[in-house]
């Protein structure tokens, strides 16, 4: 059985005829479609047998044939869920199998969409150049201070860095805000299929969200900070006796 809508299809897998006949090795080379949308696809397979404790591993594959999707590490994301034998409800299957879609969605939009913008890109510049910036006066400190234990030096420069970083916060606000907002229309027409109401109303609430531009303003001022002579004061005043 099949539901079609425009560019969208929804398969209605006999989960129990899988279970029921999982030790088939025939069963071991096939791969059920799950959902199509568009460009990405979304399939099952079995993937291992574990007697000892009775349970089966799937395989859940989410394809990527979109043209935005620029990522270096390939077009397809994968993971694993394991079902227990002793369960003996599709139910729980097919949750544990949307939960894994949902998980691999997040995971896709985050490597192969949201880490390929230009603000990412510019993101991981500015951390560059703010941790050489950082290592360079922790270096001069010790310097003067005629440190030259190497361990004490490395510890030393690691803490002082860790306790002064500014982008690596908002690498993770800009991640934060910028979750649900590049492949949109994949969640909702997955959520809406599966009739994950509670999940559904999260991406709503999330996608009207205006942190994303106050994130990108407060990354060009810091930005136009560090290359002042006020950052370099304010950070050796941050740098702690040994």
């Amino acid at each position: 059985m099949e539901n079609k809508m425009l560019a969208l299809k929804v398969f209605d897998v006999d989960y129990s005829f899988i279970i029921k006949n999982y030790l088939d090795e025939k069963l071991w080379e096939e791969e059920w479609n799950i959902f199509i949308y568009k460009n990405f696809k979304v399939t099952l397979r079995l993937d291992s047998i574990n007697v000892k404790t009775k349970t089966i591993w799937f395989e859940v594959i989410i394809d990527d044939n979109n043209e935005e999707n620029k990522s270096y590490f390939g077009k397809r994301k994968t993971d694993l869920f394991k079902y227990t034998l002793s369960i003996n409800n599709i139910d729980i299957l097919k949750k544990q199998l949307n939960y894994t879609i949902f998980k691999i969605m997040q995971e896709l939009e985050q490597d192969s969409y949201i880490c390929q913008t230009d603000q990412w890109f510019e993101l991981n510049d500015t951390q560059d150049e703010e941790q050489d910036k950082l290592r360079k006066i922790a270096n001069e400190f010790l310097d003067d201070e005629n440190v030259s234990n190497e361990e004490i030096r490395e510890v030393y420069i690691e803490y002082y860095m860790d306790k002064n970083e500014k982008i690596y916060e908002l690498k993770s606000q800009y991640l934060s805000n910028m979750k649900y907002k590049m492949i949109t229309d994949f969640y909702v027409a997955f959520l809406e299929a599966t009739k994950d109401d509670e999940r559904l109303e999260i991406i709503r609430q999330k996608i009207g969200n205006s942190q994303l531009e106050k994130t990108l303003e407060e990354l060009q001022r810091y930005k136009e900070y560090i290359e002042t002579e006020e950052f370099e004061n304010e950070m050796k005043d941050n740098l702690e006796n040994i």
